[in-house]
């Protein structure tokens, strides 16, 4: 789940009528594995450096550009931590983060709630620990899987999105197999709704951006884009609608984390920080969210 992604201080539960699907989520967050190309970015043969600490930072945005909002945050956390080492910071796709993950390739990652859950499977030798989830004060609306297709496209409701694919018509874009509001959500929400999804109506765009963009290029109006609400904007939306999706609506993403390697030696000391008071600041900020393991932080 950054600014553009980042989740909220206060924790929300999931309304009554959407329980029956929040196990399935958190299941799929926590047990999803697939096989993908290693990162280019950060090898796990590297030496770590004694001066500096590697920091993996998810991004899945094709204009995510130059420093990323969770660094700021990042770097106060830190200085908070008394951590005085300089941050070696490596940005990297779902293939690459999970990469940098298994091999050891870097000390702390900024990641999402699926690679969160990916991590804390992983064996030995190198094994990941939750440390704080990011959130943004300036941003307190929820973030949610949100169902787009062109103004113009003949799909109104959930009912028809039904009929379309059960004739063996219909496009479904999504972003990646890990993202959680571009495919997971989607999937679980079609399935609670009994909408088959087969996997030959299906297409990877890996950016939230190239599915609005990729949606705003068809002519036919069959498509319909599973993404993230928060990178709504005028230019990006133009041309578009979003589609009535109830059950989609009421289910909330988790926030993305700061994981950390649990034989880190300044570990102790990240934690310390997180007990204290929150360091004063208008952006995205740090903090530990109890409810982590749940499934339920908004």
């Amino acid at each position: 789940m950054p600014s553009r992604r980042s989740g909220e201080k206060s924790v929300r539960r999931i309304p009554a009528e959407a329980k029956t699907v929040r196990p399935v989520i958190s299941l799929l967050i926590v047990l999803v594995a697939v096989t993908l190309v290693p990162g280019r970015l950060l090898r796990g043969g590297d030496a770590p450096p004694k001066d500096s600490l590697r920091v993996a930072v998810l991004v899945y945005q094709d204009n995510e550009k130059g420093s990323h909002p969770s660094e700021p945050a990042l770097l106060a956390f830190l200085h908070v931590a008394g951590i005085t080492r300089p941050l070696r910071v490596a940005h990297g796709t779902y293939a690459d983060v999970l990469h940098w993950l298994h091999t050891g390739a870097v000390d702390m990652a900024v990641v999402s709630p699926a690679i969160l859950g990916n991590a804390m499977e992983q064996a030995e030798p190198i094994r990941w620990e939750y440390l704080a989830s990011i959130s943004s004060p300036t941003d307190p609306s929820p973030s949610t899987s949100v169902a787009v297709v062109r103004k113009d496209s003949p799909i109104r409701t959930v009912d028809d999105l039904r009929q379309l694919l059960a004739r063996g018509k219909g496009r479904l874009v999504l972003v990646d197999p890990l993202s959680v509001a571009g495919a997971l959500t989607p999937r679980v929400a079609l399935a609670a709704e009994r909408i088959s999804l087969p996997e030959s109506r299906v297409r990877y765009t890996h950016s939230h951006t190239n599915s609005l963009n990729l949606l705003r290029s068809e002519t036919a109006g069959d498509m319909v884009a599973f993404v993230w609400n928060g990178i709504f904007t005028e230019t990006l939306m133009q041309g578009l609608r979003a589609l009535e999706f109830p059950t989609l609506s009421r289910m909330r993403i988790p926030p993305d984390a700061l994981i950390v390697r649990t034989d880190l030696p300044q570990l102790a000391q990240l934690k310390s920080a997180l007990s204290g008071p929150a360091p004063s600041r208008s952006g995205p900020s740090f903090h530990f969210d109890s409810a982590w393991r749940e499934g339920d932080a908004a």
